[in-house]
């Protein structure tokens, strides 16, 4: 069954703080915490993986940065030797391959978005996208009984 994203988008995307919305979630129940969990809504599946990914996008920063002080590191002790220098400039080659792939993924985000008309915050990358996806699934039948999310 396709999705008409004229449905999705008629809805206007409100500012959904998911970090404060997922602090507050409780997926448990058949151990004896909170309610029992019949059907997981569109906010407890997206939660996980927009934490997940807004975390890996700065890590992935992070691993960058680490590359490049390693790769630095490598070069100070190469003392000249051509197989050392070569190590030392092949893991600055694919610690910026790397953030470029970051960057270019990030901005492709950021150009799709647009083209949809869904919030982007640099900040947190993922919202506005799992927005969409909320949108999607309640589309799709897949109700928030949560009520974070306004289905159309």
């Amino acid at each position: 069954m396709l999705i008409p994203f004229s449905n999705v988008l008629a809805v206007e995307p409100p500012a959904i703080p998911w970090g404060a919305v997922c602090s507050n979630l409780s997926i448990t129940g058949e151990g004896g915490f909170g309610p029992k969990v019949t059907h997981l809504s569109p906010i407890q599946i997206l939660c996980p993986v927009v934490s997940i990914l807004n975390v890996a996008i700065y890590a992935a920063g992070v691993v960058f940065m680490v590359m490049v002080v390693y790769g630095g590191i490598k070069l100070s002790m190469a003392f000249g030797d051509p197989k050392a220098f070569a190590a030392a400039k092949s893991t600055w080659v694919w610690a910026f391959a790397g953030f470029g792939l970051i960057i270019g993924s990030i901005s492709l985000l950021f150009i799709v978005t647009n083209m949809f008309g869904v919030p982007f915050d640099i900040l947190r990358p993922v919202d506005g996208m799992a927005w969409s996806l909320a949108q999607i699934m309640c589309v799709a039948g897949i109700t928030d009984n949560l009520g974070v999310i306004a289905c159309p």
